[in-house]
């Protein structure tokens, strides 16, 4: 009788600590294009920077963070022209610039969640 009182407070407390699926208001700057969305998991925002089209799709969407999957490389949140990512986290109240990997000219979306 123990192990299984056991067991299942451990399953409780185990499936109690995950993170919900939520819907998420974002703001989108894409090339001075702005959109405000309703994010949750599965859906896809699209975005052409220097003549490529780039498809994020929203792989997670809890209350602290935002996973996000680009459909091509070429982008990236950081200044290095040679990471390949394919995979952006946004926090809650951060703005995160995912920009094209270019010395000469870069364009940029821009993801805003307060």
């Amino acid at each position: 009788m123990k192990k299984l009182v056991l067991i299942l407070t451990l399953v409780f407390v185990l499936s109690g600590c995950k993170e919900k699926e939520i819907t998420n208001k974002m703001e989108i700057n894409c090339n001075s294009d702005i959109t405000i969305i309703d994010l949750k998991k599965g859906d896809e925002i699209s975005c052409k920077l220097l003549n490529t089209d780039y498809i994020f799709k929203v792989k997670s969407s809890t209350e602290s963070s935002i996973k996000l999957e680009v459909n091509d490389y070429g982008l990236n949140d950081e200044s290095s022209l040679v990471d390949k990512k394919k995979e952006f986290i946004i926090k809650k109240g951060e703005d995160k610039a995912i920009k094209t990997q270019s010395t000469d000219y870069q364009q940029s979306i821009i993801f805003s969640w307060k």
